[in-house]
């Protein structure tokens, strides 16, 4: 049940910061998805797909581990990481969704590649 938490919590937050980086970027009909190393742009996607991608990920990933938490009988002794590790992963889905959007913002910034 623990992992139904942890799936909802960072679902309405993934959620939530994708609400505030539509407002933030607005402006941008597309926005970029992925970089070169020098910082070029090497595609983009429409705005609400861009934005939406990684909490859909989120959702359907941390809804899946939920299922099998909740279906599957862990090994013995392992029952007890369940939920640390659905919220190692829902912490890493939220730092490289906040990484997005910093370069997000960076790339419009400094119009490179754009």
């Amino acid at each position: 049940m623990g992992a139904v938490f942890v799936t909802i919590l960072v679902g309405i937050g993934s959620l939530l910061m994708a609400a505030g980086a539509n407002r933030r970027f607005r402006a941008q009909r597309f926005l970029p998805m992925q970089w070169w190393l020098d910082g070029r742009v090497t595609w983009s996607a429409p705005r609400a797909i861009a934005l939406g991608f990684i909490p859909v990920l989120a959702i359907l990933l941390l809804g899946f581990i939920a299922v099998m938490a909740m279906t599957v009988a862990p090994r013995p002794g392992q029952a007890h990481l369940t939920v640390p590790v659905a919220m190692m992963i829902g912490v890493l889905f939220l730092a490289i969704q906040r990484l997005h959007h910093i370069l997000i913002a960076r790339t419009i910034e400094r119009g490179r590649g754009w």
